[in-house]
């Protein structure tokens, strides 16, 4: 399906019956946020054990990684348990 927005205005029935046809996709719509969460809560460090200050010092870590002199592993000691390395930090 596509990803469309449904910014117009309807002015004849033929729009109408065409924003209805459209919008009546949503009655097969099938709800997958307690599956994402539980993937997120799973597969990533991002979970109920993590304090705030967590996220904090990682980004911070990962930011001043250049200034601090800092290899991967001395970064790495930063991190929650359970921290999954990603591309983009790089």
């Amino acid at each position: 399906m596509d990803n469309l927005e449904f910014n117009v205005e309807l002015k004849t029935c033929a729009d109408y019956d065409f924003a209805k046809q459209k919008l009546e996709l949503w009655k097969n719509a099938v709800d997958v946020k307690e599956k994402y969460i539980e993937t997120i809560q799973k597969n990533t460090w991002l979970n109920n054990t993590i304090t705030l200050y967590e996220p904090y010092l990682m980004f911070f870590c990962a930011y001043f990684k250049a200034e601090l002199r800092q290899t991967d592993e001395e970064i790495f000691k930063c991190v929650p348990t359970g921290f999954k390395w990603l591309a983009y930090w790089e």
